[in-house]
């Protein structure tokens, strides 16, 4: 008996070591946190933290954007966003935001430096399907390159 219970214990020990333990892609809902900070206040914020803040412009109505929001739970996007914190605006809440960055399409996504400078910014027709295996291409070289970059 005690074998028996030896070997299960064995077991659960290594299938927690081999447990995939990558967290999700960090996302910041800017409505939650708005009466604490400016949005130039939340991007030096995560600079600071050593994050590549993308800010996502979206609406509770959008169909790509529901789609785009649930690819985040694949773990290709997980890789790509890693140490990428998204943060979330609702147009419909925040039009002003949207306005003042020139948003004119939704999805929106805009890689933010210091004091939420933009840096570049994509739609979501850079690539063909919502799908993980077609986001994440665009996504990496939108916060790892300069070719989205604003000239």
């Amino acid at each position: 008996m005690r074998k028996v219970v030896a070997i299960i214990l064995s077991l659960s020990f290594f299938m927690f070591l081999s447990f995939d333990k990558a967290k999700g892609v960090e996302v910041i809902e800017f409505s939650k946190v708005k009466s604490n900070y400016t949005l130039t206040e939340l991007v030096n914020k995560q600079i600071g933290k050593s994050k590549t803040p993308i800010v996502y412009f979206y609406a509770d109505w959008c169909a790509p954007c529901k789609r785009f929001s649930k690819s985040l739970k694949s773990k290709l996007l997980k890789e790509t966003f890693k140490n990428t914190v998204l943060i979330k605006i609702n147009v419909d809440d925040n039009e002003d935001l949207a306005i003042s960055h020139s948003v004119r399409a939704i999805p929106t996504f805009i890689k933010m430096g210091k004091d939420a400078e933009a840096m570049a910014s994509i739609t979501s027709d850079k690539w063909k399907e919502d799908i993980p295996k077609n986001i994440a291409p665009v996504m990496h070289k939108l916060i790892h390159t300069d070719e989205y970059n604003k000239k």
